[in-house]
């Protein structure tokens, strides 16, 4: 008597596999074709941000640290922001260009000071000739107004 057992090959279970895998990817291939979104003109990764209206706070120049002046030099750590308006393109890459110049200025003025002498002005004396300085090197806008979010003086 002999044994009929069907043995499954494993040639044939890999064919399934195949077989599977391309039907799997044919289904979603049909899917996503399907399923599009609207099309803006531009590529997927260049669809414009939704604009937000009014000023915003430019917050590029970041956390300065600087030493002040001799006889007893003490780091100061602070940042600065401001409002600018974001729809002006000209104004916001000028901005963006001068944000070396901001730290630089900023780091040059309290270098001018020591500890003491910065100890003894008050914030908006501080503001009012970071202001002045920052100005100086604008062309196309002037800022208003400026935010000192972080001042430490440490000895």
């Amino acid at each position: 008597m002999k044994k009929t057992s069907k043995k499954i090959s494993v040639d044939k279970i890999l064919l399934g596999i195949v077989i599977f895998l391309a039907l799997v990817i044919l289904a979603g291939t049909i899917y996503a074709k399907n399923k599009r979104p609207e099309k803006t003109g531009l590529p997927p990764l260049l669809t414009p941000l939704p604009t937000i209206t009014g000023d915003q706070n430019f917050t590029g120049i970041g956390r300065i640290r600087a030493l002040t002046r001799p006889p007893n030099p003490a780091t100061v750590i602070f940042s600065i922001t401001f409002p600018y308006n974001q729809k002006d393109k000209a104004s916001s890459e000028e901005l963006a260009l001068k944000i070396k110049d901001f730290r630089q200025t900023a780091s040059d003025y309290l270098g001018s000071l020591t500890a003491e002498e910065l100890r003894s002005l008050s914030e908006d004396e501080i503001k009012k000739e970071m202001l002045r300085r920052y100005n100086s090197l604008l062309l196309l806008s002037q800022i208003e107004v400026l935010y000192i979010n972080d001042f430490m003086i440490i000895e």
